[in-house]
């Protein structure tokens, strides 16, 4: 049977000691607990805004990597895409378009200029663009206000969304100039062929004309030929015709 007289003595005086100070314990866990309640209370809110977009790497790296013959994996184009789209440019961008300048607030401009910089590094840092999967593009932006976390994304989204089309309409264009060198180039060679033409009824006038009558004498005699033909087979067979009308009147006699 289980006594607390079987325990070690330190066991038992520990016990023994908590036992007596029990309040105080108490009182110390609900004091740690209520700082701890207090300094989460006082964390500002976070909000998560998500966006996912289907992304044509090749389209968008195309004009970039113009010129280049090793072509890269996946995984580097979308690290290329990724540093492109959070370039700073592009994030400064983001942040008028968010309306996150509207935040900024300084006496000079040369003070909001600096307050600026340091905010397109903070947003650049915070703005996460991952692939998870091929040709799937996840942006996740975290801020203390919902509305300006949704906008940030929508920002990035929509900038991804113009450089894809950009480097589809470049394509296109590209397209479209190299149909319009082929057309340019099938009209030369058909005036060119169109003057070797002409060169050559000019030096050769005489001849073809020669050649031109004959042929009409041919498709003349033709026709003469065929109708003499067509009388010959009419007169054939009115022969025939009075040769039976003949036979018949000789068996009749």
């Amino acid at each position: 049977m289980f006594e607390i007289s079987n325990l070690p003595r330190p066991v038992v005086r520990y016990g023994v000691g908590l036992w007596r100070r029990r309040w105080i314990v108490i009182a110390c866990a609900w004091l740690f607990a209520l700082v701890g309640w207090f300094g989460v209370w006082l964390l500002p809110d976070q909000y998560e805004s998500r966006a996912q977009v289907n992304v044509q790497t090749e389209t968008i790296l195309d004009p970039v990597m113009t010129g280049v013959t090793a072509r890269p994996n996946y995984e580097q184009r979308v690290d290329v895409i990724r540093q492109q789209l959070l370039s700073r440019p592009n994030v400064e961008e983001i942040i008028y378009r968010a309306g996150l300048d509207k935040e900024i607030e300084a006496r000079t401009e040369v003070e909001r200029r600096a307050k600026l910089e340091g905010m397109i590094d903070w947003v650049g840092e915070k703005i996460k663009v991952e692939s998870p999967m091929n040709m799937y593009f996840n942006i996740t932006y975290r801020y203390g206000e919902p509305v300006m976390a949704k906008n940030v994304v929508d920002a990035v989204l929509n900038l991804l969304i113009e450089q894809d089309l950009g480097a589809s309409l470049a394509e296109k264009e590209e397209a479209k100039r190299l149909l319009d060198a082929k057309i340019k180039e099938f009209d030369e060679r058909l005036t060119s062929k169109e003057k070797e033409v002409a060169e050559f009824r000019r030096l050769h006038g005489e001849e073809l004309a020669i050649i031109e009558g004959k042929e009409r004498q041919r498709e003349q005699k033709e026709t003469e030929f065929a109708r003499i033909g067509d009388q010959l087979a009419s007169e054939q067979r009115r022969v025939a015709s009075l040769r039976n009308l003949l036979s018949s009147t000789a068996r009749a006699t």
